[in-house]
């Protein structure tokens, strides 16, 4: 589950109100730089309501959200966020069955209660109707038949697929270094072997596409233990 528009979503004085909150709370663990909460808040309205941008020879200023790439912006939103799923998760008589989140990332069933609780946060789902799987984060989570937890490497759509090419006179050895990662991403990302071999199945056509040698590519996937440290991501949600 993702939240839609995050950023531009965030109703400004709500979210400095949550800040304000959280530092009255917390004030004794923070270090203020020898600020008060209320001067806080203030410098937050300045920034926050001060964001201006030009549109061909049009200066415009941002009136709702927060501005994307606002070094503000992603503690704001976690701040925001955090009180927003703490108020949603007390106030239900039922609890999910399982909640995680990563800024933006949502790992619940809770779809319905959370899109019914704020008029400019919504939040949507998106699960593979083939696969009768989710996606989330890097990984896409699969229960099979049985009841067992399957899961392999997720890209977006969007991946652009580049990375350093192997053409340029960079040194050879950050190069052939380049490769392996990627297959050792895939195989701790895989939870059997048939999830590996789904895992690994674009990596060498976009190594290749970044002009890797073939000897390269397989190099890179042999020197992959077949045992990694960490085989099992969901660990650190489930």
């Amino acid at each position: 589950m993702d939240v839609v528009g995050l950023y531009p979503s965030i109703p400004i004085a709500e979210g400095i109100q949550v800040v304000t909150e959280i530092l009255h709370q917390h004030q004794k663990d923070i270090n203020m730089f020898g600020l008060n909460v209320d001067q806080v808040q203030r410098l937050l309205a300045f920034v926050l309501d001060s964001n201006y941008f030009k549109f061909g020879t049009q200066i415009c200023r941002q009136v709702e959200g927060v501005a994307m790439g606002d070094n503000l912006a992603p503690p704001f939103a976690i701040l925001f966020m955090h009180t927003l799923e703490h108020n949603l998760l007390t106030s239900s008589p039922l609890g999910p069955i399982l909640y995680r989140r990563y800024v933006d990332d949502i790992l619940t069933e809770f779809i319905r209660h959370f899109n019914a609780s704020h008029n400019r946060t919504q939040f949507t789902v998106e699960t593979r109707e083939e696969w009768g799987s989710i996606d989330y984060m890097d990984v896409t989570l699969q229960i099979d038949e049985s009841g067992t937890l399957l899961y392999k490497l997720f890209q977006k759509l969007c991946h652009s697929g580049l990375i350093i090419n192997f053409n340029p006179a960079v040194p050879s050895h950050v190069k052939t270094a380049v490769a392996k990662p990627h297959f050792l991403r895939a195989r701790r990302l895989s939870s059997s072997e048939e999830m590996r071999t789904l895992s690994e199945r674009k990596i060498p056509e976009q190594l290749q596409a970044n002009a890797y040698p073939t000897e390269v590519i397989e190099e890179a996937r042999g020197s992959v233990p077949k045992r990694c440290r960490r085989n099992n991501p969901t660990s650190a949600f489930l």
